[in-house]
Parts: structure tokens; sequence; C-alpha cells
């Protein structure tokens, strides 16, 4: 009579686990690139919100972009006002164009809670810089759209677009935008889907590559190499060379 074997032998389990490890060597690179995809569709989609929301503003607003003095002065109904966090008229000591000045003057267009605690569309899925350093905010607002053109071409270095707070700010229709495909709105403040060894961060870097929408609303990634030398000839879409009447876009 005879017995059924019942258990694997040692080559049997052999063969098995180096199937198993196998299969997982050729899938986590696959699972690897699909978290990728994922996060930078995820990124686009957010911008695409964010042009929206300016957009809305605009219609809500006589067709003009956000324009505002810089440094930020709180108001009286600012979300960090009403919640007990901030005084009505303390200066914030930062400018419209930095994302935390962007997701401010939006907010009513983003959700009235898209705040550094819920950073919804404010926020990459691939950025990793730490909480503190920008309130949570991942994208820019060009100060191009809220400066006068003689303004930004007067602005010739980095330090400019930090210091110049005696200009006043100067509001823009969307028909004064010469090249919309090609002027820069708003983006990544990072490469954070590409990460660089040396990257400081800002727009001015000559490192990486970094998702932008544009003035027509269209969203697309754009190397530094791929910007045109702004006005402190970085690749940097707050000082373009004619301001709103000019293009970042090699």
């Amino acid at each position: 009579m005879h017995h059924r074997r019942t258990a694997f032998t040692l080559i049997e389990l052999l063969i098995v686990i180096a199937i198993i490890a196998l299969l997982i060597g050729i899938l986590l690179p696959s699972l690897g690139k699909a978290r990728s995809s994922g996060r930078e569709l995820r990124c686009m989609s957010n911008l695409r919100q964010a042009h929206l929301a300016f957009t809305l503003y605009a219609d809500r607003s006589r067709g003009y972009y956000p324009a505002q003095r810089d440094p930020l002065i709180y108001s009286p109904d600012d979300l960090e006002v009403r919640t007990g966090r901030a005084t009505a008229g303390e200066p914030k000591g930062y400018w419209l164009w930095m994302g935390r000045g962007m997701r401010d003057i939006l907010r009513p267009y983003l959700g009235e809670f898209t705040t550094a605690e819920s950073p919804g569309v404010m926020i990459c899925p691939a950025d990793t810089t730490p909480d503190d350093a920008y309130s949570k905010t991942s994208y820019a607002y060009s100060m191009a759209f809220y400066r006068s053109v003689a303004d930004i071409n007067s602005l010739s270095s980095i330090t400019d677009q930090f210091g110049s707070t005696d200009a006043e700010p100067h509001g823009h229709l969307a028909e004064q935008v010469r090249f919309p495909s090609d002027k820069i709105l708003a983006g990544e403040w990072g490469s954070f889907h590409r990460p660089v060894r040396n990257e400081f961060g800002g727009w001015w870097d000559h490192f990486g590559v970094r998702r932008f929408t544009f003035a027509d609303g269209s969203v697309s990634p754009l190397a530094y190499d791929e910007i045109l030398p702004a006005n402190d000839n970085n690749p940097n879409p707050n000082l373009t060379k004619d301001g709103i009447r000019g293009r970042d876009r090699r």
C-alpha cells in the first residue's frame, strides 16, 4: 500500500522561494514607477485646480489676477485672525508670490479650510520639505502677474524679489498676457519629483525639473534649461523679462 506524500522536499521549497524572489524583483520597480506616476498625476491635478482658483478669483475681481502689496498684511477676515492665531494688521513676513501668500488670497476658491493643518491641493505628494519650512505649501505664484512690467524689468537679482516693498501692486487682466501658453502662472517651488543633491529650492535654481501651470491653463513639467533666463539671469518665472508680456518657455 502506497502512502501519498504531503510535504515539500527541501529542493521544492528552495525552488518556490527562488520563484517568489524573482517575481518580487520584477514587480518592485514597476510598483515604484506606478507610485511615482500617481504622485505626478496628483501634482498636475493640484496645479489645474490652482489655475481654476485663479480663474474664479479673476471672475470675482473684474478680470484681474490677484495683486497685493508685499509683504502681506493680515486683514480682519483672514482665517488665522478669525481663529485667534494672528492679529489683524500684523505683518505676515512673506510675499504674495510665495505659497503661503498664494494660499491665503485664493483660499475662498481652494476651500475655506485650506491651511497648514489641511493643505489640500497646495501640497505636492512628492514634496519632502519639512512641514515647518513653508507651512506645507509646494507651489508659488509668479510675481509678474501683480507687478508692472517696468517694475519687474527693474529687478535684476534674486534678493530684489524679497526686498522691494515700496512698489505698488499692479493688477493685470488675462488678455494682457501676450504668450499665455508660455507664461508661467504658478508651479512647484522645488524639483520634488526628480530630487537633485544641491538644490536650494527656489525657482532660480539651475537644477531639476518642476511642474508648472501656464496662463492658458495647461500644465507641464519643465527642466531648468527649458526656461528662458529672467531679469536675474536665472530660470525664474517671478522676474520674467517684460513681466506679464514676456515668456518663460524656450
